[in-house]
């Protein structure tokens, strides 16, 4: 029952109704704060770009250590592009790149923010274009 709940709500994301995107988006997300007891620190290049398909794209050319960083900057732009429907799922491929860590203060918590961040600001330019 539950795998049936998730499949149908995927499958909607993946389908529902939302401007055709015309043209790329490149945005910049970051995180500069405290997160919990710590100083937080992230930044990366997101650009979102028509596709005749979902896609993610990471285009970060640094060693294995960062792809967790990448992973969750992806999930951070997911939390944001999952619940707004101005930018549709079905037709779009979202790339990141230009990682930029710190090896004290960067996390994937910190990446997830960056996400988030990258998110609100492409949808913000995508609603400003229309």
């Amino acid at each position: 029952m539950t795998k049936d709940v998730l499949q149908s709500w995927f499958d909607g994301l993946l389908n529902r109704e939302a401007p055709h995107l015309m043209g790329e988006i490149i945005v910049w997300g970051e995180c500069k704060r405290h997160l919990g007891p710590t100083w937080a620190k992230a930044r990366a290049r997101l650009r979102v770009e028509p596709s005749d398909r979902f896609m993610l794209v990471e285009d970060v050319h640094m060693g294995v250590e960062f792809a967790d960083y990448a992973g969750s900057f992806l999930h951070g732009v997911l939390d944001i592009l999952m619940i707004d429907d101005r930018i549709p799922l079905n037709n779009i491929r979202i790339v990141i790149s230009d990682l930029s860590t710190d090896q004290v203060e960067s996390s994937r918590a910190a990446f997830r923010e960056a996400g988030r961040d990258a998110g609100r600001k492409a949808v913000e330019e995508l609603s400003a274009k229309r």
